[in-house]
Order: structure tokens, then C-alpha cells, then sequence
């Protein structure tokens, strides 16, 4: 009895682990996994099948594309050029076919036994890698806990002599019931080894998820952010710099939510220079801001050529007519999951259904965070600068960063009196200020080169001759001495 007893639990861990052994697939179906690089770039790719298709060999699961390298003869692009996952994986029952750039087969065997080798990849040399798997335990991820195989690899010469190559210290891993949990960029396979580790997935909804539109700006009532936004124009000297401030007071939804309207408070501290005249201001303005965003386009995952032929980019407040080509997600160095808008811009034109990319200057640059919309824009060029930045938010409980003083200033205004302008021969420059001591003046030609500089001055009454100074356009700086400067626009004729 005891043998008979032995003998059955004997069969019954031999068929559990057959049982677990057919269950291994590295694909989930009906889900988006995401996995962090393990580069130092900590940028996060997007495991997706598109699409399904039935080839020879099996089933034909496509991932997600990005847009091709060159324009073709119509200056058109296409999103055709495949992802780090590679353009597909054929299944062919537990066989699993990926490709990479050179449509080179990479072969997994997810239910082979521990200890069974197969060739995963072989070179048109002869040489190959062989595959196989050499541990099965469990462990615990993203909150949940299952049965991983371990998969290493050694690359053998044409007769099957082992080689010494980085290659030999790749290590994959796949669970039961959730796909890989630890990969690699198929694509670039085996000229360039990058790994990737599981952080999210989204069916069942686990860990990391992909950021959309809808809780990239997903504000409730109460929620504080703070923002510094800068706008300068050198060599003229003009620059506006704000400190904003912004409360959501009411939120509105659609009955299908796919509309949202955000109501806020909406405090704006700001300090000025002029371009022509050099005046320095202060204001402080509060007004009531209405945000509307429409969450109905499609979902697009890292990397991928965003196609919605509607405004993409109506997400980055500049409301113009193109749209970001793609975008990748990453943890940026405080640690936040950041979507950022990479590949330039795109337009399509329905006359002849194509998709161009636009030469834009400035170049837009933005960066969201999940729950707190804008981060980060720059739409600078060189030398000025345009970009407006979080520096505090406060939702519920969670608070980041440092806030904010946005109140009204008790700071008169720098009054300057320049004359005569435009400056005739050898006519002295007279110039006069209020509530502002000029203790030196600098004065530039239009290519930011400095052609007068006077120091020690202490008065708000200078007379200034410029009589060696050329024909033409000059950028005259006033310093006090808090280091303060007004800036104007000077003609000489």
C-alpha cells in the first residue's frame, strides 16, 4: 500500500510538471507587456501584437511598426520598419519563431525540458547558438508568483565546439502563465546583446502600465501644480520669466468620459524686459483657465508611428497642424514614468494619403508625467530660449518637488530715457534712468559681439560717446549695482 501511495504521488508530480510544461509561451495574447532596458538609458519597449495572420509555418503574430528610415519618391514615409521585438513571431504549436533585421530566424522551444538543447540562431558561417533551458523555479513578480525557466545560451563553431563570446552570458527567462519576464531586442540580434526586463502588463493588469492621453491628464479636484516658464531673445536682451500656479476647481465628464473638461484657478507671477525699450515690469494676473481634452484617438505604445491622421499633438497646448511622429516612455531621474515626444513631427495630407515629416524650427520637445500632464516643454532656438517646466504639483497626499511664491510684487519698474536715437556723427548718447543706478554700460553689434564697455559709473545720468562705432543696428546693456540690467535698441546713422 505504501509503494502503490508513493508510486501515485510519484505520477502525479510527473504530470503537474508536464502540465506546467505545456503551459510556457513567452507571447501573452490579449495584452501589452512592458519591459525596462537594462542599458542606462532605462527607456521602456512594448511587447504588442497588432495583428494575426496565418503564414506556412503557423500563426503569424505581428507587433507593432515605426516608420521607415527614407522617404520613398513621393517624400512619403510608411510604418512598416519593425520595433526591437522584431517585425513578428510565428507560433507553430509550442515552437516560437522570432525574426530580426536581416529576417534571420531566432528559435524558441517553450516546452522543451531542462537540459535539451536546440539551435536558437545559427550564422550563414555554419556557426550557431545553441539554446537550452537550465533551471525552473519559482519566483515572484509584479505581485504575483509563478513557475520561471531559466534559458542560456552558448555559441558553437559548425562542428560544435563551444566559443568564448559575450553571447554565452545572455540569459532569458520565461514564466508559466505570463509570458517573458526577462528578454532581449530580438531586432538586433546577435550583432548587439540588449536585455529587458518585465515591469508591466496589462492583461491581467499588472505593474507598469502604458501611458495614454487619459491618465497622462488624469486631475481630480484639489490637485496643485506649479510651473517656471522662460522666454528669452538674446542678443536683444527681451525675456519673460513666469511663475505659475494652478488649481483644478471642477471637472467635467462626458457620459461616455471620453470628453473631460478641467476647470482651474489660474495665478501668474511675471517679470519682463523689452526688447526695444530695456523697461523691466512686474505683474501678477489671476484668471480662470478651461482645459478640454478628448481621450478617444488610439492607444500608441513606445516607439510606434502615431497614424490617428487627427492632432496628436493637440496634447502639447501649441495647437499646431502637425503631430509627433512617435514617442517613448522612460523613468526619468526622479524616477517618474515620463512619455516624451521623439521622431520629429509628421502631417498627413488625405489628397494623395500620405504621411510626410515636417522641418520645423523650433523642434518641439515635451515630456509628460502620468496624473500631472506637461512636465516639461522647450521649443527654444538657439539662442533663445522658450520652455516652461513642473517644479511642484500636490495631488491628494502625493506631493513633488519644491512650491512656489506667486504673489503680487511691491517692485517698481526701471524707467529709461535714451536719446538722441537714432544717433547722428559724432552726437554724444544721453541717457537717464529712474529707480535704476547705472554703474556700467555695455554696448553690442547685432552678432553678440561687445564693442563698448564703460565701468565704474555710479549715477542714474550718463553720457556715453559711441562716435567709433560703425553705421548700423546696437544692443545697449545697463547694469546697476545688484547685477540688474535694462537693455535697449540703439540706431546709428
Amino acid at each position: 500500500m505504501r509503494i502503490i501511495f508513493t508510486g501515485a504521488i510519484l505520477f502525479l508530480l510527473h504530470f503537474t510538471t508536464l502540465t506546467f510544461g505545456q503551459n510556457y509561451s513567452p507571447l501573452l495574447l490579449n495584452n501589452t507587456s512592458l519591459f525596462l532596458s537594462e542599458d542606462s538609458y532605462d527607456n521602456i519597449e512594448a511587447l504588442h501584437v497588432d495583428s494575426i495572420t496565418t503564414d506556412p509555418k503557423g500563426d503569424a503574430h505581428h507587433f507593432i511598426k515605426t516608420w521607415d528610415n527614407a522617404d520613398d519618391n513621393l517624400g512619403c514615409r510608411n510604418a512598416t520598419r519593425s520595433t526591437w521585438a522584431g517585425a513578428k513571431c510565428i507560433v507553430a504549436g509550442n515552437t516560437y519563431y522570432f525574426f530580426n533585421e536581416a529576417n534571420d530566424t531566432i528559435t524558441i522551444k517553450a516546452t522543451n525540458a531542462l537540459s535539451t538543447p536546440w539551435k536558437l540562431y545559427t550564422y550563414p558561417n555554419g556557426n550557431y547558438i545553441e539554446a537550452q533551458f537550465t533551471t525552473t523555479t519559482t519566483l515572484s513578480f509584479l505581485g504575483v508568483t509563478d513557475f520561471v525557466k531559466t534559458l542560456s545560451m552558448q555559441l558553437k563553431n559548425s562542428v560544435g565546439n563551444n566559443i568564448t563570446n559575450a553571447i554565452n552570458t545572455t540569459i532569458l527567462a520565461m514564466s508559466e502563465n505570463y509570458g517573458f519576464t526577462h528578454t532581449m531586442n530580438m531586432l538586433n540580434f546577435p550583432t548587439t546583446i540588449n536585455t529587458y526586463s518585465l515591469i508591466g502588463l496589462s492583461n491581467p493588469m499588472l505593474g507598469e502600465q502604458a501611458l495614454t492621453p487619459r491618465t497622462i491628464f488624469d486631475y481630480a479636484i484639489g490637485d496643485e501644480f506649479h510651473y517656471e516658464k522662460i522666454q528669452s531673445n538674446p542678443p536683444f536682451g527681451s525675456y519673460t520669466n513666469s511663475k505659475i500656479k494652478k488649481i483644478i476647481t471642477s471637472i467635467y465628464r462626458s457620459a461616455d468620459t471620453d470628453t473631460v473638461i478641467y476647470t482651474s484657478d489660474k495665478t501668474i507671477n511675471t517679470h519682463s524686459r523689452h526688447w526695444s525699450s530695456g523697461l523691466e515690469s512686474d505683474s501678477y494676473t489671476t484668471t480662470t483657465l478651461q482645459e478640454k481634452y478628448i481621450f478617444n484617438d488610439t492607444t500608441y505604445y513606445p516607439n510606434q508611428a502615431i497614424q490617428t491622421k487627427s492632432t496628436y499633438s493637440g496634447y502639447s497646448h501649441l495647437g499646431w497642424f502637425g503631430q509627433f511622429a512617435t514617442h517613448t516612455l522612460k523613468y526619468d531621474t526622479d524616477n517618474k514614468l515620463t512619455w516624451e515626444n521623439t521622431g520629429g513631427e509628421v502631417s498627413y495630407n488625405p489628397v494623395d494619403d500620405c504621411w510626410r515629416f515636417l522641418i520645423v524650427d523650433p523642434q518641439i520637445y515635451n515630456t509628460y508625467w502620468k496624473g500631472c500632464g506637461l512636465y516639461y516643454r522647450d521649443a527654444s532656438t538657439s539662442p533663445g530660449i522658450d520652455s516652461e517646466q513642473l517644479v511642484y504639483y500636490k495631488k491628494g497626499t502625493d506631493s513633488w518637488g519644491i512650491p512656489l511664491s506667486v504673489t503680487a510684487s511691491s517692485k517698481g519698474d526701471y524707467k529709461l530715457s535714451m536719446f538722441p536715437n537714432p544717433l547722428q556723427g559724432n552726437q554724444l548718447l544721453n541717457m537717464s534712468t529712474s529707480n535704476f543706478n547705472i554703474r556700467s554700460v555695455e554696448v553690442f553689434n547685432t552678432t553678440g559681439i561687445k564693442e563698448i564697455n564703460l565701468d565704474a559709473l555710479n549715477s542714474n545720468i550718463t553720457t556715453v560717446d559711441l562716435s567709433s562705432l560703425k553705421k548700423g543696428m546696437y544692443i545697449v546693456h545697463l547694469f546697476n549695482e545688484n547685477k540688474e540690467s535694462i537693455i535697449s535698441k540703439l540706431v546709428i546713422e
